[in-house]
């Protein structure tokens, strides 16, 4: 049957020409992107960015907490208590969510959410815990916290609850905390 048919996918629309018994190809005119639905963050949709913004931060509750540092020694929950109540302190707006088996605060009304607006994660790897920035390489780091030589990853060991309040670890998350600003 000759004809167009549209097929809708999370992409957005392709529209498809049939000839006969030929299979269907996309037309022409869609290849180049004149008919791709835009994202919201790219200004399709300013209403519904307007109302995602507006909505509270997620955060997890006392007992998802209390889940994810079930097998943790003491000392090391409470150097995790206290960074999270900093993080959730200096970036009042982030979300908070675990991601990749750690304490992850981000921006959901960034595009990607949890890795494009991703501000910091508290990782607990073989008993010690570190604050880390995905985007860590491209952040000031005036006073030498930053450890890691990865191509965009950095991470600030911490080893007590008091290190967990140093002036210059705050300073660190607000600074990821306003690169991720939208």
């Amino acid at each position: 049957m000759d004809g167009i048919d549209e097929q809708r996918s999370g992409l957005g629309a392709v529209r498809f020409r049939s000839e006969g018994n030929q299979p269907a190809t996309p037309m022409k005119s869609d290849l180049n992107g004149a008919e791709r639905m835009r994202h919201p963050s790219a200004g399709g949709d300013r209403e519904r960015c307007s109302t995602i913004r507006e909505m509270p931060p997620e955060r997890l509750s006392p007992s998802q907490i209390d889940d994810h540092l079930a097998s943790e020694r003491r000392d090391v929950c409470g150097v995790v208590r206290r960074l999270r109540r900093m993080v959730l302190d200096s970036v009042p707006d982030a979300c908070e969510g675990i991601r990749y088996g750690a304490l992850s605060y981000f921006r959901a009304d960034v595009p990607y959410g949890s890795i494009g607006g991703a501000i910091c994660m508290i990782e607990i790897r073989r008993g010690k815990v570190a604050l880390s920035f995905i985007h860590g390489a491209s952040l000031p780091d005036p006073h030498g916290l930053l450890r890691g030589d990865g191509k965009a990853k950095r991470f600030v060991p911490v080893a007590t609850r008091d290190a967990a309040d140093d002036l210059r670890l705050i300073a660190l998350v607000r600074a990821a905390g306003a690169m991720t600003r939208p």
